[in-house]
C-alpha cells in the first residue's frame, strides 16, 4: 500500500514537471530561440526520434506525430519508479514509530533552587505536532499519568494545520484530542492561526486553554489568556504563553486582521514583575523558536522553564 502511495506522488510530481516544462516554453517568443530549437521540439521531434531507435520502429511509428505524449508517459514513468524506490520503506517501521514519539512528547522532572526537596515537578510537553499523532501521544499521557498522577502536560504551538484531517476538519480533531487529554495549557502558534481567526476563537470557546500574552485585539486586551497560575506537586507554578512576532509575515493576512504581536520579551517582564509573590516558579511556553528562546532566557531574570517551538529543534538535553 505504502509503495503504491509513493509511486502515485512520483507519477504526480514528474508529470507536473513535465507540463511545467512545455507551458514555459510556449510562453517563450519564437525569436528568442536564437537557434530555432525549441523545448517543444525536443519533446515531440528528437526525443522521440531517440526513443525510437532504443525501443525499436515499430513502436516510434504508432507513436507518430505523439512525441510529447511518449516522452512525459516516459519521464513520468521514471519519476513514478525513482520516487517508489526511494521513500518505501525497507524495513519495518516500529522503529520510526517509536523515534517519532519521542521527539513529539518529552517527558521532564525538574529539581529547582528555592523548591523544598521533597516536591517534584513533572513536565510532559509536545510542541509542533501539526495534527500528527494524537491518538498515539494519548496512550503514551494515559501511561505516564499512572506513573506521575500529577504531571503538567502543555503544548508549545502549532496545533493544527499540516495534516489532510487536520485540513479539512480544521482543526476540530485537534480540538477533541486536546480536550480529551486534559492539557493544561498551550501556546498558539503561527501556523494555529491557518484557518483563520474564527477557528481559533471557536478553539478558545470550546474551552482550549490557550495561553497568548502578547497577541492583543484591537481593543488592547490579549486574543487569549496572557498566563495561568498552577499548582503542581505543591509548587505554585506561573505558565506564560508567548507566539512569534512575525507571524503576520507567516499567515494570510486576513487571518490575523486585527491583531498586534508585542515584543515577547517586554511582557513577559511586565507579567513577571506583577505577578511577583504569587508564584514560585516561572514556565514560559514559547512558540518564537530556538534562538530567540535562549535570547530570552539571557534577558529575562527569573525564567525557570521554556518548552519551545517553532523551530523544530530537538535538544538532547533539557
Amino acid at each position: 500500500l505504502m509503495l503504491l502511495v509513493h509511486a502515485s506522488k512520483g507519477l504526480t510530481y514528474a508529470t507536473t514537471l513535465v507540463a511545467l516544462v512545455l507551458i514555459v516554453d510556449r510562453l517563450v517568443p519564437e525569436e528568442y530561440h536564437a537557434t530555432g530549437f525549441t523545448l517543444h521540439t525536443a519533446f515531440t521531434v528528437t526525443l522521440p526520434q531517440l526513443l525510437g531507435g532504443l525501443v525499436g520502429g515499430p513502436i516510434y511509428d504508432a507513436w507518430a506525430g505523439r512525441g510529447i505524449f511518449l516522452v512525459g508517459a516516459f519521464i513520468a514513468l521514471l519519476g513514478t519508479v525513482a520516487f517508489a524506490l526511494r521513500f518505501y520503506p525497507r524495513k519495518a517501521p516500529r522503529t520510526g514509530t517509536v523515534t517519532t514519539l519521542i521527539l513529539a512528547v518529552t517527558l521532564v522532572v525538574f529539581a529547582f533552587p528555592g523548591v523544598s526537596s521533597g516536591e517534584e515537578v513533572v513536565i510532559l510537553h509536545t510542541n509542533d505536532l501539526h495534527g500528527e499523532s494524537l491518538a498515539r501521544i494519548g496512550t503514551l499521557v494515559s501511561d505516564l499519568r499512572a506513573v506521575h498522577p500529577d504531571l503538567l502536560l502543555v503544548d508549545a504551538g502549532d496545533l493544527f494545520s499540516g495534516t489532510p484531517i487536520s485540513n479539512l476538519f480544521k482543526g476540530e480533531a485537534e480540538q477533541i484530542a486536546v480536550l480529551t487529554l486534559g492539557y493544561d495549557a498551550l501556546a498558539i502558534g503561527n501556523h494555529d492561526f491557518d484557518f483563520g481567526l474564527d477557528t481559533l476563537q471557536s478553539a478558545l470557546d470550546a474551552g482550549i486553554p490557550y495561553l497568548a500574552a502578547n497577541v492583543l485585539n484591537e481593543d488592547g486586551h490579549t486574543l487569549a489568556p496572557p498566563f495561568l497560575i498552577q499548582q503542581v506537586g505543591g509548587v505554585r507554578l506561573l505558565i506564560v504563553g508567548l507566539t512569534l512576532p512575525s507571524t503576520p509575515q507567516m499567515s494570510f493576512p486576513r487571518n490575523v486582521q486585527g491583531l498586534t504581536f508585542a515584543d515577547p520579551e517586554t511582557i513577559l517582564k511586565e507579567i513577571l514583575q506583577e505577578q511577583a509573590g504569587a508564584y514560585d516558579l516561572c514556565l514560559v511556553l514559547s512558540h518564537l523558536g530556538y534562538g530567540d528562546d535562549l535570547l530570552l532566557a539571557q534577558r529575562v531574570p527569573g525564567i525557570s522553564v521554556i518548552i519551545g517551538g517553532h523551530s523544530h529543534t530537538v535538544l538532547s538535553k533539557p
